[in-house]
Parts: structure tokens; sequence; C-alpha cells
């Protein structure tokens, strides 16, 4: 495959992914019992349903006393906060890469009218 096949290739696939996974959202959608927390059996498979809990900072704040709180809290740098008061300089200084971001973007016709 050469380099425009490659990322038509890739394209395909996402979309693909992207069909599929709503096709599995519907197909769960339609199972009454994937609305109740349980195991069920399903001949050599199993559907278990279960609670899908995290940790909310805004919950503990309406659920705990103030002196909870303020033990469970703890102050640390925030990136908005970052975003706002530093100069563009500092604020990259602060960055670190994980990584990096590939996408594929389908170009239209309007794009390359343009």
């Amino acid at each position: 495959m050469n380099f425009e096949q490659t990322v038509a290739r890739i394209a395909d696939l996402k979309a693909l992914i992207a069909a599929q996974t709503e096709e599995i959202e519907n197909l769960f959608a339609s199972l009454p019992q994937s609305k109740k927390i349980d195991t069920y059996p399903a001949g050599r498979y199993i559907l278990r349903v279960t609670d899908n809990r995290r940790f909310d900072p805004a919950t503990a704040v309406k659920a705990l006393t103030a002196a909870k709180v303020k033990a469970i809290s703890v102050s640390k740098p925030d990136s908005a906060t970052a975003k706002r008061v530093l100069s563009g300089d500092d604020y990259a200084k602060c960055q670190r890469s994980f990584g990096v971001k590939r996408e594929v973007i389908e170009v239209t016709d309007e794009d390359t009218d343009a």
C-alpha cells in the first residue's frame, strides 16, 4: 500500500469502528436485561451488568462534611487556571508530551475549491 492508500484505509477502519460501536450500543439497548445489575447466562457467553461508579468531586462535596472534604482535598496546579494566568511561554514549560496525535481528515470538494 502506498501512503495515500494507507491513510484511506485508516479512515475506512475508523468509520467501521464507529459503525460497529453504534451497533453494539443499539444491541445492548435492545436487551431488557442490560438495564438491571446482574449476571445473565447466554449460551456460551455471560452478560454481566455492573454499576460503573467513579469518584466525583462535586458529589463528595455534597455528601461529606466540610472537615471530611478538607481531609481529602489537595492543592495542585490546575491547567485551566494556568492557561488563564501564565504567558504562552510559561504555559508551554508546564506541558509534557504524551506521544503524537494522529488523525485522518477527509478532504471534501469544498476544501479543494478554496
